[in-house]
């Protein structure tokens, strides 16, 4: 079998102590696993003559002039010639000797990326206590209940192989380090088979350019905006059946009017917990459907879903407000309260409450909606995917 052609991919941002070893390091592996190819260093706007370096050392240099570790790296994807797309770091934390072990499984078919964990060679220098212990854990986590592959271990290694026209063809839309969150979780969607492979991890030359919690933050709402489940629609329906079994608790048992009981205290406790609950999966179908980032065109279900919040929303609210207006009614012309009047009040609340906020709900999203198609219509400006236009190739 005619051994495919490999493009090793490397952000840049200044650089200068490490980028000249790895580019040598990347091409000493190449030729050493009997692979051709080329290095490819994508810098990010280095001031310290980095790009200088990459180039006398041997690479292929592409300026990626939006900022961002993953704008870098598309701008190294869009201009690469290799068939296979090996991305690494140019601080020399990853072991490139073992780029043969990566791209092997992809060339075989095996796999359809293939990562290289850093279980191994992971301490205190190598790698923060919170990034090791807190961030890269929960950040795994999310990424494999977001849709990304069920047995992963280690979603923030930047050392991946994969055939360039497919990675391509997922449609990567983020910029930042939260790249490789949406890269597993839009692969995983996709049915890629997704392999981790050993490979360990080194102390970087350098400083480093991560920002434990602006970083985070930005994998969190990437994660969170491609699965809004996780955050919103699945808590919001717990939190709803709750709130539904307190609220039917105190609508049948008379004792609610007993000051401090059980029964009083869900009577309050109910509604609170089943109207945050109906917020919470409204919130998650909004999401779901207008995220920014979601690859799914679903136009129609868009607008159907805030048709529906709106219609139900104001049956909910109207039907409230006719209640609480006959109570009004009844109490100021002296009449007698109906039977079991105070649950009558509490249902009179839970339909307003779950009524306007279906409304507010259903007025954001099509805000949100009409935004999103605006921003559609207007000229592509990702200079990030026109390297050769926009930027400089050498």
């Amino acid at each position: 079998m005619e051994r495919p052609s490999v493009s090793i991919i490397l952000p840049c941002l200044n650089e200068a102590q490490s980028v000249s070893l790895v580019v040598r390091q990347c091409l000493h592996a190449l030729d050493e696993s009997g692979l051709t190819g080329e290095i490819v260093v994508a810098d990010n706007g280095s001031t310290d003559g980095s790009a200088v370096l990459a180039a006398a050392a041997g690479a292929r240099v592409v300026e990626a002039p939006i900022r961002g570790y993953g704008a870098a790296l598309a701008a190294g994807f869009a201009v690469a010639r290799g068939e296979i797309c090996v991305m690494g770091d140019a601080d020399a934390t990853y072991p490139f000797e073992v780029v043969g072990e990566l791209v092997a499984p992809v060339a075989r078919g095996e796999a359809d990326m293939t990562i290289g964990a850093r279980r191994i060679g992971t301490n205190r220098r190598t790698m923060p206590f919170l990034h090791r212990f807190v961030g890269t854990p929960v950040i795994t986590w999310l990424v494999r209940h977001a849709g990304g592959p069920g047995g992963l271990t280690d979603s923030q290694s930047g050392f991946r192989a994969f055939r360039r026209d497919a990675l391509l063809a997922l449609g990567l839309q983020t910029t930042g380090m939260e790249y490789a969150s949406e890269m597993l979780i839009v692969a995983g969607r996709a049915g890629w088979r997704i392999a981790e492979i050993p490979t360990g991890y080194r102390e970087r030359i350098g400083e480093s350019k991560l920002s434990t919690f602006a970083d985070g933050w930005r994998h969190l709402r990437t994660i969170l905006l491609l699965a809004p489940h996780l955050a919103a629609t699945l808590p919001g329906a717990a939190m709803t059946a709750a709130g539904a079994v307190a609220l039917a608790w105190a609508l049948v048992d008379p004792g609610i009017t007993h000051v401090g009981s059980p029964v009083w205290l869900a009577s309050f406790l109910g509604p609170v917990a089943l109207i945050m609950g109906i917020q919470g999966i409204l919130v998650g179908f909004l999401l779901a459907a207008t995220s920014p980032i979601s690859t799914r065109d679903g136009v129609n279900d868009v607008r159907h879903l805030i048709a529906s919040l709106a219609i139900g929303g104001t049956w909910a609210l109207v039907s409230g407000l006719v209640i609480c207006f006959a109570l009004v009614i009844g109490w100021a012309l002296a009449m007698p309260m109906p039977f079991r009047s105070a649950q009558i009040v509490l249902i009179a609340m839970v339909l307003v409450l779950a009524g306007g906020s279906a409304i507010g709900d259903a007025v954001i999203g099509r805000l949100v909606f009409e935004g999103r198609q605006l921003a559609a219509k207007r000229p592509a400006t990702h200079a990030a995917s026109q390297p050769a236009v926009d930027g400089r190739v050498s």
